[in-house]
């Protein structure tokens, strides 16, 4: 779905962001991005009466993730958080692929495909990114 795991840090920037710098700038994104999921999922059910909230997940909820993922990837990582976030990256890109198989997975909690990578967000100190979808 996404294009294979780049590195952290292989954004414009030149040096890498500080954590709490890094962190700030993430959360930004991942706000935007969760707002952005919200506004879509409504306008999407609006204009689609009697849908199922299931067929909505794949063209309204997971775009403005890949969004946020490939914004999150271009950010400068620091350096001792690159291995981390590859974690992160690389679990997130899991949980939309197999959302795009299984919409209805993302809807549940049990066995949400977003559950690793929310938690390694969370782990990475990127708490505002661990509430995915």
């Amino acid at each position: 779905m996404l294009s294979s795991l780049v590195g952290c840090g292989g954004g414009s920037e030149a040096a890498s962001l500080t954590k709490k710098q890094f962190v700030q700038r993430a959360k930004a994104i991942c706000v935007a991005a969760e707002t952005e999921q919200f506004n879509q999922g409504a306008a999407y059910m609006e204009a689609h009466p009697g849908i199922e909230e299931e067929d909505a997940v794949v063209p309204a909820a997971l775009p403005p993730i890949e969004k946020e993922l490939e914004k999150l990837k271009k950010l400068p990582a620091p350096d001792e958080s690159q291995s981390q976030l590859a974690l992160f990256y690389e679990a997130l890109e899991k949980a939309l692929a197999d959302t795009k198989k299984d919409p209805g997975s993302a809807l549940v909690q049990k066995d949400n495909p977003f559950d690793e990578a929310n938690n390694l967000a969370e782990q990475a100190g990127l708490e505002g990114c661990s509430s995915n979808p």
